[in-house]
């Protein structure tokens, strides 16, 4: 998932979660890092994953930041990013 959101022309980088959900077993929510001053639409990302993913896997929730949080070790912080989704 997180390939198909990168390979967007407009994304730098991306994190993809799955968030539990009592209806549904767990929801895809993505957090995306555009290029420079780029916009982009959540549903320009889904349809760009729908291409590439089965329905399943396309995030539901698609989040914008300027930069991923990292660890101490440079990594993406998912827990941080977890947290923040909430």
């Amino acid at each position: 998932l997180e390939n198909a959101l990168v390979d967007h022309p407009l994304v730098r980088e991306a994190a993809a979660m799955a968030i539990p959900d009592d209806l549904v077993g767990n929801r895809i929510r993505a957090v995306v890092v555009l290029i420079d001053d780029s916009t982009l639409a959540p549903s320009e990302l889904q349809a760009h994953c729908a291409i590439r993913l089965p329905r399943y896997m396309i995030p539901e929730f698609i989040a914008f930041l300027p930069e991923l949080p990292r660890t101490l070790n440079g990594k993406i912080d998912r827990v941080r990013l977890a947290a923040m989704e909430e």
